[in-house]
């Protein structure tokens, strides 16, 4: 039986984690272009719901183990898969932070969700196993969740203050205005 060497290991993630961001980064334009705002807004609860008990199951096997960040990336089976299941979902996670942020902080706010994130987004940052992409995109939801001082040029164009063009222009109760003037 041939050992897979550390390098090996670290290749073979790597490989798997691109076509796993490339798939969440595919997902993420479909929630932009197929679902109404209430629909994006229940779509993405359920993903936060379902990524945030990964990351904690993820975070006891990690901790229970030992294993801290700067160490080669896991020989173990199980350790591996814990630890590139922490770093795909804190990467999508994060994604659907900068693209969704009101309904992402709102999500955090309403929950206890916050601390696992912000272990999980400190923890991955510190392994060093992310490609140059994904450490840029932690690095903005750092700013974006106000982790790390906001760099004075920071503007997330996903703001929800940005995206004056998705709001209605009618009011619910112009609405009522017009039916009650038709009657």
């Amino acid at each position: 039986m041939k050992l897979e060497s550390s390098d090996s290991r670290w290749q073979n993630y790597l490989e798997s984690f691109l076509l796993k961001r490339h798939e969440q980064r595919d997902l993420i334009k479909q929630l932009i272009g197929n679902f109404s705002q209430k629909g994006k807004g229940k779509a993405i609860n359920m993903f936060m719901e379902t990524i945030i008990m990964i990351l904690e199951k993820s975070r006891v096997t990690i901790e229970s183990s030992g294993y801290i960040p700067g160490m080669t990336f896991p020989a173990d089976a199980v350790l591996k898969d814990a630890v590139t299941r922490l770093l795909e979902n804190t990467a999508f996670i994060s994604e659907l932070t900068i693209h969704f942020p009101h309904i992402v902080k709102k999500f955090l706010n309403d929950t206890n969700a916050k601390a696992t994130l912000l272990w999980s987004i400190a923890f991955c940052n510190s392994t060093g196993f992310y490609d140059l992409k994904t450490t840029e995109l932690m690095y903005l939801v750092g700013q974006e969740l106000d982790l790390i001082p906001a760099n004075p040029d920071y503007v997330n164009p996903y703001q929800r203050e940005s995206l004056y063009f998705e709001e209605p222009r009618w009011t619910i109760d112009d609405t009522e205005k017009q039916e009650n003037d038709e009657l």
